[in-house]
């Protein structure tokens, strides 16, 4: 972490809905440089019931990276993110 963000703010971006999805988020948050928080929602004492009802996991970002990773997840939704090189589909 950049040493002038450690009184940064962070701000919720989303709320996941599974490992699969806060994955995906991750690591196209990660790959454009933005740093992101996992806060699991998860509680083993309960055996994850609420789960469906409250999400997998929120995932933050500091507030001044927090627009462009709104549009990350934009495109994520729309399915715009580029093929990872050498994986695109063949016509």
């Amino acid at each position: 972490m950049d040493k002038n963000r450690r009184n940064e703010k962070t701000v919720r971006l989303c709320t996941a809905k599974d490992l699969v999805e806060l994955t995906l988020i991750k690591e196209a948050l990660e790959e454009i440089g933005i740093d992101c928080l996992e806060v699991p929602s998860v509680d083993a004492a309960y055996d994850d019931i609420f789960v469906p009802a409250r999400g997998y996991a929120d995932i933050h970002v500091f507030e001044s990276d927090r627009q462009t990773a709104f549009e990350v997840i934009a495109s994520l939704e729309q399915g715009k993110m580029d093929e990872p090189e050498g994986e695109e589909e063949e016509e």
